[in-house]
């Protein structure tokens, strides 16, 4: 799995990664953590800010690929919990973007990769950039792939 984590190899298409609006979240945590200080009592404050710490760490790690075996969703800022989740390309069902206004003025999209049988093994990631061109190339890497017979 390490290994798999770690290479780059030439098959492999990034797509998609976080946009800049994915950091609103941490922000927003470092001030109601400041509120909850200034009312209850200050050590408090340090939950929220840590966790924005971490997210602003995590939040660059994530990284939306295929190669030839499917569509993959790495993601991890630190060692023990780095991983990659995906769908590969035989078990794909479907996979769309949910447009609306904030999305296509922050150009910033929730994406949905369907895994054909279960829902558990689906990739559904908010906050991504690119993600009209990138549900684009991923339904048509399917597509050929049906057409050639290999899916």
């Amino acid at each position: 799995m390490d290994s798999f984590i770690k290479q780059k190899n030439n098959n492999r298409k990034v797509l998609s990664r976080k946009t800049w609006v994915a950091y609103a979240e941490p922000c927003i945590a470092v001030v109601m953590g400041l509120i909850v200080g200034l009312i209850f009592t200050f050590w408090l404050s340090f939950i929220p800010f840590l966790y924005a710490i971490y997210k602003v760490i995590e939040i660059p790690s994530y990284e939306l690929f295929f190669d030839e075996k499917g569509v993959w969703l790495y993601s991890g800022a630190f060692p023990w919990n780095q991983g990659v989740r995906g769908v590969k390309w035989r078990d794909l069902d479907v996979a769309t973007f949910y447009p609306n206004f904030f999305s296509w003025a922050m150009k910033s999209y929730t994406l949905d990769i369907s895994h054909r049988y279960t829902k558990k093994s689906e990739i559904n990631e908010s906050y991504m950039s690119l993600g009209v061109e990138a549900i684009e190339q991923i339904n048509l890497m399917h597509q050929q792939m049906i057409d050639e017979g290999i899916s």
